[in-house]
């Protein structure tokens, strides 16, 4: 994003932010709830749903989002974006900055080169 808006401007990237948003929104159950999670960040809450459904649809996620070519305004070619994911689950003892914390450590590990 930091690229993006430097090239074309913030309102260019707040474009961006606000169309992945809408692809994101489009992928989803009803009962998940995607948002945006300050920045550039996303988070989608899927209640009910085991980890290993819930990365598989991370995964769908990321890739629509690859395959998309995005038109912002005042750019002349469609821009494609990389999407880093991280998952995790609720434990009984969490605090609320705790499932956070381990989704952003497993959206750093699953992209390490050579993974």
């Amino acid at each position: 994003m930091d690229r993006i808006n430097a090239a074309y401007d913030y309102a260019a990237g707040d474009t961006l932010l606000r169309q992945m948003g809408t692809v994101i929104t489009r992928l989803v159950r009803g009962e998940d709830l995607p948002t945006r999670f300050g920045g550039r960040k996303f988070c989608v809450v899927m209640p009910g749903t085991p980890l290993d459904e819930a990365q598989a649809m991370l995964r769908r996620i990321a890739g629509v989002v690859s395959f998309t070519k995005f038109a912002l305004p005042n750019v002349d070619r469609p821009l494609m974006v990389r999407l880093v994911k991280g998952s995790t689950g609720l434990q009984a003892d969490d605090t609320s900055a705790a499932p956070i914390a381990r989704a952003r450590n497993s959206a750093r590990e699953s992209s390490l080169p050579g993974e």
